[in-house]
């Protein structure tokens, strides 16, 4: 699917305009299209064979192309959906008998990968449940495009002030509630001029459409608490709100004021669903052991330091591999307990920052004979900050320093002046045995690579032994 810049589709045409004025004149009708709407008992659209009217090489039509070369068929009719009214197009395959020559009034087998196909029928109906249902909570709402794929759909609109996670809940909820409910969903035509709501959005296909315009019907009745939504539309869709399945909306972002809501239906929306309860499990364990570590009588403040690092880390977690209410749930949670960490290990900071500063007096005496620094630090705090600090007040000598960060991990960072780096010594030839030793990954910042890498590891136990090795490959580089 090709998009512009404000995420609506692009139509790309595949044929030569020339081309299409030759077809005319030679009277070539039209491939009838209807067939993509013949959706039945929820396996697609019915397999059908076509006849092929004009064949393409080159921009020129031709009576028959060999095999094996590339062409372009014009067809008197097709069950597949091209790209178009915000919708992705079908996806398959065209066989024949003849293998040898692709000629005019050849029959054609359609395959159509129907998952595609289904997947895009859903979320279309989706969307139009959805844009009906924000109609209903928001007090204004004005759709501007939308992109309805087989893993999600989109719908970008404007409203007025922001929405808050509680609508966000019942928009979600609604729509659920509407799938579940088995609505008729219709396809059928009416006269422009009885169409009492037409978005400004659609007004490319009231061009195409002259008086008749296609639309879908969802739900026949207007009694209270159901549904109905009659939109302008010619994508394809499914006969009853129940073939959506789950959906679940996944994102919702503003984006120069436009507002943009990113949802999953069907089989997508089982394997978000399921992620969603790992993520909550995990996070609830998580929760619940950091709750606990907080209310110990006597806390321990590298424990609490060790629980303020997986608060960070959960805190990072994609947005768009969980459901969204659930993520922002957890975030909130997150966000109350990294706050409650903070304060509880602040003066551990402050104490750790002191520290090392006392040692590097220390450090850089024992050290003042020699052309380098290996060392492990005993200060404890906030292991970056501190080791950050070694390696700013190391003077111009390559320095490597280990410092335990909590109780589960060891991060070692290293420093090479420029005028020691040559093709066998450097930052990252110095650090990459000591991280091998450490079964960690080297990397570097935004600073030159060839003067400073760090590798954070789990493995403590393996201080001494990395010691060993980088003061070995010093030693052996000069």
């Amino acid at each position: 699917m090709n998009l512009d810049d404000s995420g609506n589709i692009i139509k790309i045409h595949k044929i030569d305009p020339k081309v299409i004025q030759d077809l005319q004149m030679k009277n070539v009708l039209p491939t009838n299209d209807v067939f993509k709407y013949d959706y039945y008992n929820k396996a697609g659209v019915k397999q059908i064979s076509a006849k092929v009217i004009a064949v393409i090489r080159d921009g020129q039509i031709v009576d028959s192309v060999e095999r094996g070369l590339n062409c372009q068929l014009v067809l008197d009719k097709t069950n597949f959906y091209a790209e178009g009214d915000d919708q992705a197009g079908d996806e398959g395959i065209l066989s024949c008998k003849k293998k040898e020559m692709l000629q005019v009034a050849i029959l054609l087998t359609y395959q159509l990968m129907k998952s595609i196909g289904l997947a895009c029928s859903r979320n279309h109906t989706a969307l139009h449940i959805l844009s009906a249902v924000l109609k209903n909570n928001l007090s204004y709402f004005f759709p501007l495009s939308a992109n309805v794929g087989p893993k999600e759909l989109s719908l970008n609109f404007t409203t007025k002030g922001n929405i808050t996670d509680g609508q966000l809940k019942i928009i979600e909820k609604n729509v659920q509630d509407y799938i579940n409910a088995k609505l008729d969903v219709t396809q059928y035509q009416m006269p422009l001029e009885t169409l009492k709501d037409m978005p400004p959005c659609k007004t490319a296909l009231i061009k195409e459409f002259a008086h008749l315009v296609p639309v879908v019907e969802i739900g026949k009745s207007n009694e209270q608490g159901l549904l109905k939504s009659v939109e302008p539309c010619c994508g394809t869709h499914v006969k009853s709100t129940e073939e959506v399945g789950s959906f679940i909306i996944i994102s919702q972002n503003t984006k120069d004021k436009e507002k943009v809501i990113r949802a999953v239906t069907g089989k997508q929306a089982l394997i978000v669903g399921k992620d969603g309860q790992n993520y909550d499990r995990q996070l609830t364990e998580l929760e619940k052991y950091v709750t606990a570590c907080l209310e110990k009588p006597q806390v321990d403040v590298l424990e609490l330091w060790d629980c303020l690092k997986e608060i960070k880390e959960a805190k990072v977690y994609h947005e768009t591999e969980l459901p969204l209410m659930l993520f922002r749930e957890h975030q909130e949670k997150l966000s109350e307990l990294r706050e409650k960490l903070a304060k509880a290990t602040n003066s551990f900071v402050q104490n750790g920052f002191k520290e090392v500063k006392q040692e590097m007096t220390d450090v850089l005496k024992k050290f003042s004979k020699e052309n380098f620094i290996v060392h492990h630090l005993s200060s404890v705090g906030d292991g970056r900050r501190i080791i950050n600090y070694a390696i700013d007040h190391s003077g111009e000598k390559p320095a490597l320093y280990f410092v335990k960060d909590g109780y589960k991990s060891i991060i070692c960072s290293c420093s090479v002046p420029k005028s020691f780096v040559d093709s066998s010594f450097s930052a990252l030839l110095w650090i990459n045995p000591v991280a091998s030793v450490l079964e960690g990954r080297a990397r570097t910042s935004n600073k030159d690579q060839e003067l400073y890498y760090s590798v954070v590891s789990k493995r403590t136990h393996k201080v001494e032994q990395a010691i060993d090795i980088a003061k070995r490959i010093y030693r052996i580089s000069f």
